[in-house]
C-alpha cells in the first residue's frame, strides 16, 4: 500500500468505523467511533478528513451539496491514490447510489 495507508491516523479511523458500525467484533458505540474518527482527522488522515466533510463536520446528518461534492471528490482521489482503499470505495458507492455530490448512478 502507499504512504497514506501507513499514516498514524489509519488505525484510529479503522477502529472508529468499527465502533460506529458495530463491525470487526466491536460492540456498536457511535459516540466512541465518532471520537476516534475525529481524532484521526485531527491527525490529518485523508479519509477521516473526507468523512468529516461528508457528514458535515459535527452537524447531524449529511453536509450540504457543496460539501458532498467535495467529499465525493476526496473519496475518488483517495481511492485512486491507494488503488482501492475499501472505505473510499464504500463511500464512493454510497455517493453514487444516492446522488450525494455526484449524479445518481445505481450501477
Amino acid at each position: 500500500m502507499n504512504e497514506m495507508m501507513q499514516h498514524p491516523g489509519t488505525w484510529l479511523f479503522e477502529e472508529g468505523m468499527a465502533y460506529s458500525t458495530g463491525s470487526d467484533f466491536k460492540k456498536m458505540d457511535p459516540e466512541r467511533g465518532q471520537l476516534m474518527i475525529a481524532s484521526s482527522a485531527s491527525a490529518g488522515f485523508p479519509l477521516a478528513l473526507a468523512f468529516c466533510i461528508y457528514v458535515g463536520c459535527g452537524k447531524n446528518g449529511l453536509a450540504d451539496g457543496k460539501n458532498l461534492k467535495s467529499a465525493f471528490e476526496q473519496f475518488v482521489k483517495i481511492e485512486n491514490d491507494t488503488k482501492g482503499y475499501h472505505w473510499a470505495q464504500f463511500y464512493m458507492s454510497v455517493c453514487y447510489d444516492h446522488g450525494y455530490g455526484v449524479g445518481e448512478d445505481k450501477a
